[in-house]
């Protein structure tokens, strides 16, 4: 592996204006595919598997503490709630960060602030600690969804960029497993007195140090990595972006000579203002507003909505999967065969255990539970495994984005339905997965964040989108823990109705060709292209699908 080092500084001669001046696609496209790439791809992805490992691996961290912090039910509930809180909380922030201050240098920060959070977590002398480092830890790793996606598209050709955004999302379904197989560290027994605080180190601050090392291991890989190049010059840097594209050539190509490129445009209007001459507040303001104004305002929405949709769908359910799978085993090892469907075995798992010999407090029963049990450990390594695989089959279809993201979306509202309707215990639990399904739609959806939108307001947008995303998983997550005991079949009805709101918005209508120019004369001059190409946001659901699949064909 080439090591890759920071750029100098040193100012270049651009040669006389009578070369060609490339469009930045056109000078990406010559840098080629090769080495750096795939270090760039393997980068992101490791910087990904770290957050989800950091969010979603926390609550296996929280049933290990669940005896040595001695938690209640509620208290459980708000430690596993944090990362979700972190996430909304910095979320904006990150979007204007990203879009002024560079894509490396936000990933960077985030990843070493994170990852020493998540060290001080490990420590914690009590669960209020615990709640608030976690809390501010996320909140910067929250960063990552949408930067590295910003980071991956801007730096990669068009004809690869979809299958690379997929297979980073398909290491995004890896933590899954990945979690669940480190899980097993809980079932260690052993007890160290630090003699600080009170502090005892056990299983499960040894596991908490364990997920904290990616976050880590991610902000080396980043070092060697260089800052976008579209993003430089949509700062004015264009020098900078040029030097940047010809390191990449030497190390995908072996040399720097081969590189004809010396000056480049952006697609798009350069609209970003240089930095320190504009007041933080209005440049906030100003990277924010033509998002929600019109002709943006719209699809904007229908972006966000379409994000709302897949992660509360996907992510509110994952979190309910060890107490689905739990019931259902339960249920199944007791005998119940005969059944209509997954909700008459959720039931059958719960309602038992009132009634029967073992009818403790669930403070003598759950409270001090520390590891999981090894079915639901077999079957979450068997979901992420599935999905892992899946994810990377359909990278193989990556030109075709719509359509991927409509069978995904028609694929779980048939799960959400049938799941609840046939007679086997297997099959409704197939059925289950299958519902979960729409998690393959998050790699198409931040792809669009990168292809539709300008470069100055991509970070922002792709931030506030994970915003969306944070906030409709934690309401989500809320609605069904609520619903799903007593009101099981209707939860899952609802929710495929929800689904099918999204699925016939973006299948709705017939792709008859290219938009109207008037369509297109509406957008705002950064987002349109001088030369005629299509590179800005398209006027409805359906064109979407038509200028993906244009761009990558």
């Amino acid at each position: 592996m080439v090591l890759i080092k920071e750029i100098d500084r040193k100012p270049v001669d651009l040669t006389s204006k009578s070369e060609k001046c490339h469009a930045y696609e056109e000078a990406l496209d010559l840098a080629g595919t090769g080495r750096y790439n795939l270090w760039l791809l393997i980068a992101t992805s490791v910087v990904t598997i770290s957050m989800g490992l950091d969010m979603f691996g926390f609550s296996v961290v929280v049933a290990g503490c669940t005896c040595d912090f001695q938690l209640t039910l509620t208290q459980k509930g708000i430690l596993t709630s944090m990362p979700f809180a972190g996430a909304i909380t910095m979320a904006y922030p990150w979007g204007y960060f990203s879009d002024t201050r560079g894509r490396r240098n936000c990933l960077l920060v985030a990843m070493t602030v994170s990852c020493a959070c998540a060290v001080l977590c490990s420590f914690s002398p009590n669960w209020i600690v615990m709640a608030v480092l976690k809390m501010i830890g996320t909140s910067f790793c929250s960063a990552v969804q949408s930067i590295t996606y910003s980071l991956l598209g801007e730096c990669t050709p068009r004809r690869v960029r979809g299958a690379y955004m997929m297979v980073m999302t398909a290491s995004l379904m890896s933590t899954t497993w990945l979690y669940f197989v480190l899980s097993f560290v809980l079932k260690l027994n052993f007890v160290h007195d630090l003699g600080i605080w009170g502090i005892t180190f056990r299983p499960w601050r040894l596991l908490a140090l364990i997920m904290a090392t990616p976050l880590g291991l991610g902000a080396l890989c980043l070092s060697f990595c260089f800052e976008s190049p579209k993003f430089l010059a949509n700062q004015g840097r264009t020098e900078d972006a040029v030097r940047i594209l010809r390191k990449i050539h030497a190390i995908n190509y072996g040399n720097e000579e081969g590189y004809s490129v010396k000056s480049l445009h952006l697609e798009e209007e350069n609209n970003a203002t240089p930095r320190g001459q504009e007041p933080i507040l209005a440049s906030i303001w100003n990277q924010t507003v033509p998002l929600f104004k019109p002709p943006l305002l719209w699809k904007t929405l229908q972006l966000y909505y379409l994000t709302a949709v897949i992660y509360s769908s996907n992510n509110s359910f994952v979190m309910w999967y060890p107490f689905i799978t739990n019931a259902f085993f339960v249920s199944y090892g007791r005998g119940v065969t005969e059944i209509n469907g997954l909700c008459q075995l959720i039931t059958a798992g719960i309602s038992p255990s009132s009634s029967s010999d073992n009818s403790t407090t669930a403070a003598d029963t759950e409270v001090c539970r520390d590891s999981l049990e090894d079915l639901t450990v077999y079957s979450g390594i068997l979901l992420s495994v599935l999905f892992t695989i899946i994810n990377l089959i359909l990278a193989k279809f990556s030109k075709r984005k719509k359509v991927v993201m409509i069978t995904t979306l028609l694929a779980s509202i048939v799960g959400g339905v049938v799941t609840n309707l046939v007679p086997e215990a297997f099959t409704a639990m197939a059925l289950f997965m299958l519902f979960l399904i729409t998690a393959m739609g998050i790699g198409i959806l931040f792809s669009y964040y990168v292809d539709l939108y300008p470069t100055s307001y991509r970070g922002m947008v792709a931030c506030l989108g994970v915003m969306v995303a944070r906030l409709s998983s934690l309401i989500g997550t809320n609605v069904v823990g609520a619903f799903i005991k007593d009101h099981c079949t209707t939860t899952f009805y609802a929710w495929s109705v929800y689904i099918c709101c999204s699925f016939t918005k973006l299948s709705s209508g017939k792709r008859t060709g290219k938009p109207s120019k008037s369509r297109w004369s509406s957008l705002p001059m950064e987002s349109r292209n001088p030369k005629g190409v299509t590179s800005a946001l398209p006027a409805s659901w359906e064109e979407i699908g038509f200028l993906v699949e244009r761009k990558s064909g």
